[in-house]
């Protein structure tokens, strides 16, 4: 619902480009103006459905996510995944809405924390506090010393506008999308002192940030109603508090929808809601708060998204893939890292058409054959298990690893329709590979040219290879006693000489290894006009030996 006080009755809340943070400096080209909108609180604030196909579609340039990173933060399109999240949430639904009611484009900050609470005494203790987007527990309560707001997220917001300003917006609004209150039902605080607790924490928000609005969606009950008193209590203060003078000038109810959730079936857990609940709320908290800061009529500016999709930057403790790819109609690539994190990555769609996915396997829809660019972040702590693989309808026309320290097991472009033709991946970006994880790389045109072309710098960086595949791939002349644990080693039709072939037999022989193992070096191909390249002398003996260890050995 909205909010309870009347424009005439609230104070007058300036925009924030003008009374907090000013434009950006330089001059010239006029700041883009936006709306930074802070969603803080528990983790129904972030959000966590578990069907974030299903959120409202979004405008690309209407909403970006503003991601903590180090020295500076930087900002990534909002798409229905944000970087490593797997869950959707009520972003989208609030940015559409916002954008175009007039608010402009929006900002979002995530500021949540998961099952904190508002008093100390109903939840003290906090986990994750190396990692600001991983924080989980603690409390907003202004009388512990500890809390999460004066210890984590008020440099946060700080740091958002300084950067937000500084990448050329202008931010005309600074509202709190507030979303709290579940751990204090759960531990059954009091209403008189849970307003206490929340007056204190709004003041203290007020004083750091004078042009502040928040929009306050009332706390819900649970998938069970089991909490319904408890959690009546926390709705009811929250009411009470943001229409008592000092407060319903700049703190509204924006949404009282989620107390019928839970006969609604629209929960995805005990605590969370689906995405359709999120939906709701994102829309209703939008509709209401632009009500409530005036109606506010600025046309969207959607075209700084352009810049931030063309060069998407480096993120610490992240590392990029790029795909290139011509392709019209479905598109799509695997990433997944077994047993413990099926969604290891965040894919951004550089043509601006799908926005982020986090799926495990990640379909985009594209409408043109117009040159696109996907780059994928690739968490720093996935270990081992990384495996990515081009879909039958990748097309790839090139892949890059522009960040050195990539952690990835496997690099699987084999299957039929994943590389296009004259398919590239440069020396300088395998390179790039972590040579303590990288175990399979396998690129196939299927019967269409590769430019990978393959070299002893590559061979010797990553040493640990069990599995090499490059058919179609340009002829060298390489080493493979580098690749001493190289259990399959498939070059098909790369156009390698009877010299070449011979070698790559010898020196697999050389490195002693046996049963079950497998090379495929047959050269000829009508098609590409590859000739005959039957290995001779020793490489003929070699292969002989190869058999005989247990090796399945194809050749001319």
């Amino acid at each position: 619902m909205s909010g309870t006080a009347s424009p005439v009755a609230r104070e007058v809340v300036q925009p924030v480009a003008s009374s907090v943070v000013g434009d950006a400096a330089g001059g010239g080209t006029p700041p883009v103006p936006v709306t930074i909108a802070i969603f803080l609180g528990q983790s129904n604030a972030d959000g966590w459905s578990l069907d974030p196909a299903n959120s409202t579609a979004l405008t690309i340039g209407y909403g970006y996510e503003y991601y903590h990173s180090s020295p500076v933060g930087v900002l990534l399109p909002l798409g229905r995944n944000r970087l490593g999240r797997t869950q959707g949430g009520p972003q989208s639904a609030f940015c559409q809405t916002w954008a175009t009611g007039g608010g402009g484009p929006v900002i979002c900050v995530d500021c949540a924390c998961g099952g904190s609470s508002m008093t100390a005494a109903y939840k003290a203790s906090l986990t994750g506090t190396t990692d600001l987007a991983g924080l989980s527990g603690g409390t907003w309560d202004q009388l512990d010393a500890a809390n999460v707001y004066d210890n984590y997220y008020k440099t946060h917001i700080d740091n958002a506008i300084r950067d937000v300003v500084a990448a050329g917006f202008s931010v005309e609004h600074l509202v709190v999308y507030f979303s709290q209150g579940e751990q204090d039902s759960l531990g059954g605080s009091p209403q008189a002192t849970y307003e206490t607790s929340l007056r204190l924490f709004l003041d203290s928000l007020k004083a750091d940030f004078p042009a502040i609005v928040v929009l306050v969606e009332a706390l819900g009950t649970n998938s069970t109603a089991s909490n319904s008193a408890a959690s009546t209590l926390i709705r009811n203060g929250q009411i009470a508090v943001a229409a008592e003078p000092a407060y319903s000038g700049w703190v509204t109810i924006a949404a009282n929808l989620a107390k019928d959730f839970s006969a609604a079936g629209k929960f995805a857990d005990t605590l969370h809601y689906n995405q359709t609940g999120y939906n709701e709320l994102g829309v209703a908290v939008a509709t209401a708060g632009l009500s409530f800061v005036g109606s506010p009529s600025i046309v969207a500016d959607v075209s700084f998204v352009d810049s931030v999709l063309a060069d998407l930057p480096a993120i610490t403790g992240w590392k990029r893939v790029q795909i290139d790819t011509a392709k019209s109609g479905s598109w799509n690539v695997q990433f997944y890292s077994d047993p413990t994190t099926p969604y290891a990555v965040t894919w951004f769609d550089g043509s601006g058409e799908n926005s982020a996915s986090a799926d495990q396997s990640t379909t985009f829809t594209f409408g043109s054959t117009a040159v696109k660019r996907i780059v994928g972040y690739v968490s720093d702590t996935i270990g081992a298990s990384g495996n990515m693989v081009g879909g039958s309808t990748c097309a790839a026309t090139a892949l890059g690893f522009p960040d050195s320290g990539i952690k990835i097991n496997s690099v699987n472009f084999s299957t039929a329709g994943a590389c296009a033709g004259n398919f590239v991946c440069a020396e300088a970006d395998l390179l790039r590979l972590d040579a303590s994880t990288a175990r399979f790389i396998a690129f196939d045109g299927n019967g269409s040219r590769t430019n990978v072309l393959l070299s002893n710098a590559i061979l010797l960086h990553l040493s640990g290879l069990t599995t090499l595949i490059n058919n179609n791939g340009q002829p060298a002349d390489i080493s493979l006693l580098n690749t001493p644990n190289l259990g399959r080693f498939d070059a098909a039709r790369s156009g390698m000489s009877v010299a070449q072939v011979n070698q790559v037999l010898i020196d697999l022989d050389t490195n002693g290894l046996s049963t079950s193992k497998q090379t495929n070096v047959s050269q000829f191909s009508v098609g590409l006009g590859i000739p005959n390249a039957a290995p001779t002398g020793a490489g003929a003996t070699a292969k002989t030996s190869l058999q005989g260890k247990g090796w399945t050995v194809t050749t001319d």
